[in-house]
């Protein structure tokens, strides 16, 4: 963003006869938060890190510089707009939390209020105007990106180091964070716009240059050769490659596409969890002449929620729903997700959506298979375990959590299910097969995130490939008994 801008108002300005500039800037403003909204359900760390979905949030404080001046005539008016934008930017900051899609359209509040307390904020001289004024909070604003840049890699190379991060850690990857932000804002931010035009700053500024010209060229290597893999022995070689591999590249574009070259009999509907089922649809089609469709959207069961409940349908599942039963040519529907647990809140909200949406497929004479989740982790151990790894010979203990799960604890957290699904076949007289992939996964007395060193998981909760096609025969067998060919 921060080279486009410059050049996009240069362009801009440069053509202003033809283009009116802050016309131009709304519509790429709206377009940027539309894109945003559209691509967080299909890939939302994709929504959260790439320019086109993050651009309107910058813009937005963009559009500021070409609004006029504006004076409110009373002084009410005024303290009542600065403390409704404080105010909703501390709602947002205790509100808004890892259980909702960010940035999209939650992203618009905070932006929103932002961008009203920086309008109006300094006019006047309010309790508002003089808490944002005050020295304190001049400071943090002279240091804020400082400690924008800083704080982003203290957090990562402490969370590689402790795992996950306790409050003190956190605190004291913040203070680190500070001083570090201050000691840049000193020694390096305020001498270069002070000797802007002389010599040593044309120096430093093409030496600087280039030494982000070749840490991006080998920043992009090592993201195209996937981390330098030749660095690593063979064993953890292997590793590696088993976590790089994601599933989802067998689902096809944005985790939408057909899987096989036929018509689609199949379909598969569900969240990620979904989605790593597609390398076992993908051996299915190349073993059959069975194709799959898939209806896949992160963090979007497969439910739909009916009446006075309707208000909870999220992403596209009505019109997924709609679709499916509506399609002739589809005769077996596969449910996958990331079911909740007995203890989630709300669930009884989800048995009665679970068993409308089964309902619903059943009375359109569709075959259903009811896929169960995986046992899910609280850390991501296949990486902390690659990591512990990799540093250990350089004198680095990266602390793991316990590599397993107690296979009781695990089945108790989705028989739920199997009891829904028993009492649904009964009432109905139908035959939804549940595949029960717990029993795959928890052998013996543990739950295994490795088998015979090869990760099973990627993350805490997702699978490798090779964690996938650990359920490939119970879901051909389910999927080929209750399928016409």
């Amino acid at each position: 963003f921060y080279f486009v801008w410059p050049l996009l108002l240069m362009l801009l300005f440069k053509f202003r006869q033809r283009f009116k500039p802050y016309l131009v800037v709304i519509l790429l403003t709206f377009t940027s938060l539309i894109f945003s909204q559209l691509i967080i359900s299909h890939d939302s760390s994709a929504a959260f890190y790439w320019a086109p979905s993050r651009f309107w949030e910058l813009s937005a404080g963009g559009l500021l510089a070409f609004l006029p001046v504006h004076r409110p005539r009373s002084p009410k008016f005024l303290w009542a707009v600065q403390s409704i934008a404080l105010g909703g930017l501390l709602a947002c900051f205790l509100i808004i939390n890892s259980g909702h899609s960010f940035p999209g359209l939650v992203a618009l509040f905070p932006v929103v209020f932002s961008a009203i307390l920086i309008r109006y904020g300094g006019i006047e001289k309010t309790i508002v105007s003089g808490l944002l004024q005050s020295s304190p909070m001049v400071f943090i604003g002279k240091i804020s990106y400082s400690l924008y840049l800083w704080h982003w890699p203290l957090l990562v190379f402490a969370r590689i180091y402790y795992g996950d991060l306790n409050p003190q850690v956190i605190i004291s990857v913040l203070l680190l964070s500070g001083l570090l932000s201050f000691m840049s804002w000193k020694l390096i931010e305020t001498p270069f716009r002070k000797h802007a035009d002389s010599k040593g700053y044309a120096i430093s500024f093409s030496f600087a240059s280039v030494l982000i010209l070749m840490l991006t060229a080998f920043g992009y290597m090592g993201h195209k050769t996937w981390g330098y893999p030749e660095r690593l022995d063979d064993h953890l070689g292997a590793t590696a490659k088993a976590l790089k591999n994601s599933p989802h590249f067998s689902c096809g574009p944005l985790m939408e596409g057909v899987i096989g070259s036929e018509k689609p009999r199949i379909a598969l509907w569900g969240d990620s969890h979904a989605a790593d089922l597609c390398p076992a649809m993908l051996e299915l089609s190349k073993s059959t002449s069975l194709s799959t469709i898939n209806y896949i959207e992160t963090s979007c069961l497969p439910l739909v929620f009916p009446g006075n409940l309707a208000y909870k349908n999220r992403c596209g599942s009505p019109h997924n729903l709609e679709t499916i039963i509506n399609n002739k040519n589809i005769n077996t529907v596969v449910l996958a997700g990331e079911w909740p647990s007995l203890q989630t809140k709300g669930h009884k909200d989800i048995l009665t959506a679970i068993d409308y949406t089964l309902t619903q497929l059943l009375e359109y004479k569709k075959k259903v298979v009811f896929v169960g989740d995986v046992p899910v982790y609280q850390s991501n151990i296949p990486v902390c375990s690659l990591r512990a790894k990799m540093l250990r010979p350089y004198g680095l203990e990266v602390p793991c959590k316990q590599d397993w799960l107690n296979p009781a604890e695990q089945f108790q957290k989705q028989s739920y299910l199997k009891t829904m699904i028993s009492k649904i076949n009964d009432r109905s007289r139908s035959q939804i097969v549940f595949i029960d992939r717990m029993s795959v996964f928890c052998q013996g007395s543990k739950c295994e995130s490795h088998r015979n060193n090869i990760p099973l998981y990627r993350d805490s909760n997702h699978l490798t490939i090779p964690g996938s096609l650990l359920a490939l025969p119970m879901i051909n067998r389910s999927i080929l008994d209750r399928t016409v060919l």
